[in-house]
């Protein structure tokens, strides 16, 4: 609260004191936020307190589950959530499919946040004394792929936009699609694809080199960009957090070189389809290899092919930062793909 100029601001306790004490106050004076800076700010501690709150159940009956341990994890070259956790015997029979073949899905919530997961393979140890069913799950999307889902063929008789595409590959599946990368038309009889509905929505984000991601407990597909802000522009561009190296249980370093590409032709199968972009303040005389691709048949789709090719040029380092799963109000909870 900002008193106004010469005013006074009345102190409310919410609990009476215990003791004698004195309270020691500081002013500081608030800052205008600038352009480059971040939305969230870890301030640097002495020491960082955190108690992890986990279980599991059932979904969406909500039958309680026992679980030993659990690993989530996704990345940015998948298309979902992965889960593989272990507990005691009795889930060989409570993660059993049902009778007509249907696996069961889990709902994992850690600290707040949930995911939803379709049970997949199940395995149990036996030790003396010691029962262990391991088993693994993944997104809801995964019953787009094999072996739930069975290939077929993908066309378009008239013209669609590429989204339209995504969108006619999930029809009657129950997936709906998050699209977030900029659209593009594709004349009729452009596309086509022989394989599973998912693999269908993973070949059309990839003509744009977009990464395709599930929602954490909804049935949808997130198609977004590999790149939300290129790499080399990430030093004027507003980072969601900052945090420091404190905050981190472990760091990781591994340096990788690759070409200093700065231009590529991209080329698309419809007749002058053919696209040189290069990367602005460059010479842009390293190209890397041309890339051919049918859905590549407007300058969007070019565009941002070539940006998620040039992205990866030069010689860069891989950073790995281990955190605590924080989801108290000011903490930076979890990290999307795509964050910077």
């Amino acid at each position: 609260y900002q008193p106004p100029r010469g005013g006074a601001v009345d102190l409310l306790f919410c609990r009476p004191a215990h003791g004698t004490g004195n309270l020691v106050f500081g002013f500081c004076r608030k800052r205008q936020a600038g352009k480059g800076d971040p939305k969230l700010i870890i301030p640097k501690l002495t020491m960082y307190t955190h108690i992890n709150e986990a279980r599991a159940t059932l979904w969406p009956q909500g039958d309680p589950l026992v679980l030993f341990d659990c690993n989530i994890e996704t990345d940015a070259g998948g298309y979902g959530w992965h889960l593989r956790a272990s507990g005691p015997s009795q889930l060989m029979e409570q993660l059993a499919p049902r009778k007509d073949g249907t696996p069961v899905r889990v709902r994992v919530e850690l600290c707040g946040l949930a995911w939803v997961f379709v049970v997949g393979l199940r395995q149990r140890t036996r030790q003396f004394g010691r029962h262990v069913v391991t088993f693994d799950a993944s997104s809801p999307t995964c019953l787009l792929d094999a072996p739930h889902a069975q290939p077929r063929t993908f066309t378009n008789a008239e013209q669609q936009t590429a989204q339209q595409l995504a969108l006619a590959a999930l029809e009657h599946s129950g997936v709906t699609l998050d699209w977030r990368i900029e659209d593009w038309l594709v004349p009729a009889q452009v596309w086509s694809h022989q394989g599973t509905p998912l693999s269908a929505v993973l070949r059309v984000a990839d003509a744009a080199g977009a990464v395709v991601q599930s929602h954490r407990t909804a049935d949808t597909l997130i198609v977004q960009p590999r790149y939300a802000a290129m790499p080399w522009e990430w030093a004027n561009t507003p980072p969601a957090l900052q945090l420091p190296i404190g905050y981190c249980t472990t760091e990781s370093l591994n340096e990788q070189r690759q070409p200093l590409y700065n231009a590529i032709y991209t080329s698309g199968t419809v007749a002058g389809q053919v696209h040189r972009t290069k990367r602005a303040g460059t010479a842009g005389d390293l190209e890397a290899a041309m890339v051919t691709d049918a859905l590549l048949t407007e300058r969007a789709a070019h565009l941002q092919r070539a940006r998620s090719i040039l992205g990866t040029a030069g010689w860069q380092t891989q950073v790995g930062l281990a955190l605590p799963l924080d989801t108290a109000p000011g903490a930076p909870g979890l990290l999307d793909v795509g964050t910077l």
